[in-house]
């Protein structure tokens, strides 16, 4: 029995890469984190002399991070602290929901902290409300 020299260089070859890839170290994928801007912003009527001026009405548009830990969902301070200012006070509500899953859940977050959330993987519905508001906030949004 006879080995063809093509087959046998072929055979080698196969070897060689297959082995390679065995010995080369997976890597795993990372995404960096998204911001993710509401669809909805929040719609607050706060009286006269607000925001930049005479306003009744201010909006925020607030927003989501996802990516930095599978699962969970980052709400970033509304107003966050800085040295030498006193932190806001007042505080607003936050409402979510997996749509995959079926998992919800609300919070009471202060104005001045972040607030993380382990809403599970997929797509998330959520809302913000406040004292005083007009038009809750509300967003949609992948979680990885």
């Amino acid at each position: 029995m006879r080995i063809s020299p093509r087959f046998l260089g072929s055979g080698v070859l196969a070897v060689g890469v297959a082995a390679g890839l065995a010995m080369t170290p997976m890597s795993t994928a990372s995404a960096a984190p998204t911001v993710n801007a509401f669809q909805i912003p929040l719609v607050v009527n706060t009286g006269i002399w607000a925001c930049s001026g005479i306003h009744t009405f201010c909006s925020y548009t607030p927003v989501a991070i996802t990516g930095e830990v599978p699962g969970m969902v980052t709400f970033p301070a509304r107003y966050p602290a800085e040295p030498g200012r006193p932190a806001v006070t007042g505080s607003y509500y936050l409402h979510w929901r997996n749509l995959a899953t079926g998992a919800f859940g609300m919070s009471v977050v202060p104005n001045s902290e972040a607030v993380s959330v382990h809403t599970g993987v997929g797509p998330v519905a959520a809302s913000v409300t406040a004292e005083g508001q007009a038009i809750a906030g509300a967003g949609v949004f992948i979680v990885p």
